[in-house]
């Protein structure tokens, strides 16, 4: 059973936005890390595949930890997506830091949207619709 989303007046938007931008600013950190170490796992794997091609090495010096590493790295990952999800937004685009918040404006259900670095909720789109559909609120 799916539940509806929290309807959200702009205002209650506009005050998680700090919350959010933290949180936000972390998760990227967080990403970024995770995308260094499974990058540099993999070039380890590659040249201890090479460096193996007779049989003399065992490949998985040091790989297990990595992995393990990478694994937990994952789920951290999640708890922080899910962590802004619980605030009742919807997280579009982790990387570009594209939110919407399910509300009314007008008499008509839509979406505000916002993206990291932006000071205020300034626009919103429809409910069928995306972020390239990015409407101004007009007062």
């Amino acid at each position: 059973m799916k539940m509806r989303p929290k309807m959200f007046t702009l205002e209650e938007a506009n005050q998680l936005l700090p919350e959010i931008e933290s949180r936000l600013a972390g998760l990227l950190e967080k990403k970024e890390n995770y995308t260094r170490r499974h990058d540099e796992l993999l070039m380890h794997e590659l040249i201890a595949h090479a460096e193996n091609k007779d049989g003399l090495f065992p490949v998985a010096i040091g790989l297990d930890e990595e992995v393990r590493l990478l694994e937990t790295a994952i789920v951290n990952l999640e708890e922080d997506i899910r962590s802004i999800q619980a605030l009742g937004c919807v997280l579009r685009n982790v990387e570009r830091g594209w939110v919407d918040f399910f509300g009314e404006w007008k008499g008509e259900q839509i979406y505000f949207c916002w993206k990291r670095g932006e000071s205020s909720i300034q626009f919103y789109h429809p409910l069928k619709g995306d972020m390239s559909e990015r409407r101004p609120l007009v007062q």
